[in-house]
């Protein structure tokens, strides 16, 4: 099977990045490549290589994100991963993307590109579009989406020098330049092409069908690809427009960057029943089994570190991480752990393994302790990264045994 390397652009809530690394995870095949790049100012790419797990790469280089310079982004991340991964096929995503089903990598096999075929009204090009398209004798102008386009590793290294020979930003364009420019270059140098896999707001003209989850049950059992078959707006499409193929869709964009939207939600669900969930590299060693919880909350319900205690002992490979947040916590809190710690036994020999960590408030240390943790510890369960996590309350934490012992015969992540 043809290995793949998806490209993604992201620019804000580093924790709906994560989301979106796990969506992807969970529905694509387990070697795929996936290199984001993170738009300058937004977060250091190097810190974030460092929590992301094998596989996954932050781009060092980190451009301005605007409108009209997403072809610089993709070149970007092309030059990079090419330099430290052997892949065959470059695709090509947006950072409000998800998936919904799995088979992309088969449905793209076989082809040069995925790419539509959409022509535009040469009077409302770019001169340089015009330039190009004289320079590579191309008959037409065409018009594509990005999201979920693909194509063959030595297709784009061509499609690249050739944009960057004769591309210029225009801040006057009255279009996005990836959507015109990857398509005319793609259909000029090959005619082995397919639709691109995501489904988005571009299709059959409208936004009537807008993204929800029961659109994506609808195209995840066939019943969309059947409905738009009667459609007559569906029918009236030109022939020269080569429209997706909705028996071949598996992923949707415009899914809202916000982490408890609806429909992100129910796509977090579908990547549930799709793979584990996307464990981040710990900054540290830590053992197989890891809770975490708040150390405040640790001091105020001291059943929480004894139920812990009694369920594991030293070597059974377990920690529980009590995170002091950094700016907020209270004076004396680290001398007060310490003391509740003794008095739960966890200082004595063959205690398990406890830790005090001071992390910063911010969304990147939940987003670290929520990536490598298992479990969390703690009367309610917050919104956000830590939601996903099972939840145990402290007068249950003797039962972290036995939650250890199931995620041990789980399949690896």
């Amino acid at each position: 099977m043809a290995r793949l390397c998806v490209s993604i652009p992201v620019h804000e809530q580093l924790p709906v990045v994560v989301d979106q690394l796990d969506n992807f995870r969970a529905f694509l095949p387990p070697d795929t490549v996936i290199v984001i790049h993170l738009a300058a100012g937004f977060s250091d790419p190097v810190r974030m290589q460092t929590i992301l797990p094998e596989g996954i790469y932050a781009n060092p280089v980190s451009l301005p994100t605007r409108w009209g310079n997403v072809m610089d982004q993709h070149a970007a991340n092309f030059r990079f991963a090419s330099e430290i991964e052997e892949f065959d096929y470059f695709v090509l995503h947006a950072s409000n993307d998800a998936f919904f089903a799995k088979g992309a990598e088969r449905y793209l096999s076989g082809v040069d590109a995925l790419v539509q075929r959409y022509p535009i009204d040469p009077s409302r090009n770019s001169p340089e579009l015009e330039q190009l398209a004289r320079t590579i004798g191309a008959e037409r102008i065409y018009n594509s989406q990005v999201e979920g386009t693909a194509y063959r590793k030595d297709l784009f290294a061509e499609m690249v020098e050739l944009v960057e020979r004769h591309w210029r930003p225009n801040p006057a364009a009255i279009h996005a330049p990836e959507e015109w420019w990857y398509p005319t270059i793609a259909h000029t140098l090959t005619g082995s092409t397919r639709p691109p896999y995501v489904y988005c707001e571009t299709h059959r003209h409208v936004t009537k069908h807008e993204p929800t989850p029961a659109l994506l049950r609808a195209l995840r059992d066939g019943r969309y690809a059947e409905e738009v078959r009667d459609d007559d707006q569906y029918l009236s499409v030109s022939e020269d427009y080569q429209e997706n193929d909705f028996n071949h869709v598996f992923a949707v964009k415009r899914v809202p960057r916000v982490w408890d939207d609806p429909l992100r939600t129910y796509v977090r669900s579908l990547s549930r029943e799709a793979g584990p969930r996307l464990r981040l590299r710990a900054p540290v060693d830590v053992p197989p089994f890891v809770a975490v919880g708040f150390a405040e909350e640790a001091l105020a319900r001291p059943e929480l570190l004894k139920g812990y205690r009694e369920a594991f002992s030293a070597g059974d490979g377990a920690t529980l991480i009590l995170w002091v947040p950094q700016d907020a916590r209270a004076p004396g809190i680290e001398p007060r752990l310490v003391d509740a710690c003794e008095r739960a036994g966890l200082m004595e020999p063959g205690a398990p393994d406890v830790t005090g960590l001071v992390l910063p408030v911010a969304a990147e240390s939940e987003l670290l302790l929520a990536g490598i943790a298992d479990v969390y510890c703690g009367a309610e369960l917050p919104a956000g990264p830590f939601s996903e996590l099972i939840h145990v309350k402290p007068e249950h934490t003797r039962r972290l045994r036995r939650l250890a012992e199931l995620a041990a015969k789980a399949p690896p992540a």
